[in-house]
C-alpha cells in the first residue's frame, strides 16, 4: 500500500471530479503551488496509481441497451476458463470483462443496438460455452448513478449537493461521424489536449471546444474522471445486488446510500437484482459492517444481498466498438 498525505489526496480528487482541470485549476482548488500539483501528478502517473483518464459516456443516448452477465463456472480447467475471458474480451460488443470472487465467477458487460443480433451472438456463444456456465443471470442496467471518491478526503459523509453523473434512460441523440471521432479520440484519454484533438482530426481548435461543449451540454459526455487503481491506497472494490421487499422503497435506499463517501455506484437493472451498489472499501469487515448498518436501518425493505470483489479487469472500454 502506497501512503498518500492529503494534498495527493485532494489531487487525486479532483482530476477524478474534472480530469479536464488545468494544472493551475486544480492549484486554486487545492490550494497548492502549481509546480508542485504538477510535479505530485505525474508522481502519481508513475506510482500507477493514476492508470489514465477516461471519458464518461452515455451509451443509452448513443442508442445502445447495456446488458450484463454473470456467470459461475463449471467443468473447466483454467485453460478452458481463459479461452471463454479471451473470447469475451475480443468481441467488440463487449464493455468490461472481469474475473470476480463471490457468488460469480465471471461479470460481462455488453453495449448492444440489436436485441436480435445479440440473441444470435447468444445462442452461438451458449452452444460453444453453454456447457461450462454452471449459474447464469442476463439483465438490463438501466440507469448508472457515479459518484466521486470522496473517502479520499473525508471518509463521514459526503456532501449532500456534491455533483454525481447519471447515465441511463431512453433517448437517443443523433451524431455526426465528426463527433464519433472525437468520442472514440477523448473516450480513454480525457486529458487529451485540444492542440492535439486538432492535428488529429484535422479542424480547427474553435471547433473542438464547441463540439465538446455541445456534446457536454447533451449529456452525452457525462464527465471526464480518472482511473484510480485503488488496490495501491489500500482498497478494494465490491459489488452488491440487493433483493428488496418492494420494488418501490428502492429510493429510500438509494437517498440513503447517497451519502455514504465509499458508495462510488448505484445501478438500476431489469432481470435480476433490485439495486446494484459498488463499494470502494478498506477491506471486506468494513462491507460487512456498512450492510449490517443498512439492513438496520431498513430491516422491512432489504430482502437479501449478494456480493462479489473484482480479482481483474481484464477488458475496460470507455468506448463502443462497433
Amino acid at each position: 500500500m502506497i501512503k498518500l498525505d492529503d494534498i495527493d489526496r485532494k489531487i487525486l480528487f479532483e482530476l477524478d471530479t474534472n480530469a479536464r482541470q488545468s494544472i493551475p485549476q486544480i492549484s486554486r482548488n487545492v490550494d497548492f503551488h502549481k509546480n508542485a500539483v504538477r510535479y505530485r501528478i505525474k508522481r502519481l502517473e508513475k506510482l500507477g496509481i493514476i492508470k489514465n483518464y477516461y471519458t464518461v459516456i452515455d451509451s443509452h443516448k448513443l442508442g445502445y441497451m447495456v446488458i450484463k452477465f454473470y456467470t459461475k463456472f463449471q467443468n473447466t480447467t483454467s485453460k478452458i476458463q481463459r479461452e471463454i475471458i479471451n473470447y469475451f474480451t475480443l468481441n467488440k460488443k463487449t464493455w468490461v470483462v472481469c474475473s470476480i470472487a463471490g457468488a460469480f465467477d465471471l461479470d460481462v458487460i455488453f453495449w448492444v443496438k440489436s436485441l436480435d443480433a445479440f440473441s444470435s451472438f447468444w445462442e452461438r456463444t451458449l452452444e460453444r460455452f453453454g456447457i461450462y456456465f454452471k449459474e447464469q443471470k442476463l439483465f438490463f442496467q438501466m440507469q448508472e448513478m457515479s459518484f466521486k471518491p470522496s473517502y479520499l478526503i473525508n471518509t463521514t459523509k459526503r456532501e449532500d449537493k456534491e455533483p454525481y453523473e447519471l447515465s441511463g434512460g431512453m433517448s437517443v441523440h443523433s451524431l455526426d461521424q465528426l463527433d464519433y471521432q472525437l468520442l472514440h479520440l477523448i473516450a480513454s484519454n480525457a486529458r487529451i489536449p485540444v492542440i492535439e484533438m486538432v492535428k488529429k482530426l484535422h479542424i480547427s481548435s474553435n471547433i473542438v471546444r464547441y463540439r465538446l461543449k455541445k456534446l457536454r451540454k447533451s449529456q452525452v459526455i457525462q464527465g471526464f474522471r480518472t482511473n484510480i487503481d485503488i488496490t495501491k491506497l489500500g482498497y478494494i472494490s465490491i459489488k452488491a445486488d440487493m433483493f428488496l421487499n418492494r420494488y418501490a422503497d428502492r429510493f429510500q435506499i438509494i437517498n440513503h446510500l447517497k451519502s455514504n463517501p465509499y458508495v462510488v455506484c448505484i445501478m438500476k437493472s431489469l432481470g435480476y437484482s433490485h439495486l446494484e451498489i459498488e463499494f470502494n472499501i478498506k477491506n471486506i469487515n468494513h462491507f460487512y459492517e456498512i450492510m449490517k448498518s443498512l439492513i438496520d436501518t431498513f430491516p422491512n425493505i432489504i430482502n437479501s444481498y449478494q456480493y462479489f470483489s473484482i480479482i481483474e479487469n481484464h477488458k475496460l472500454c470507455w468506448m463502443p466498438e462497433e
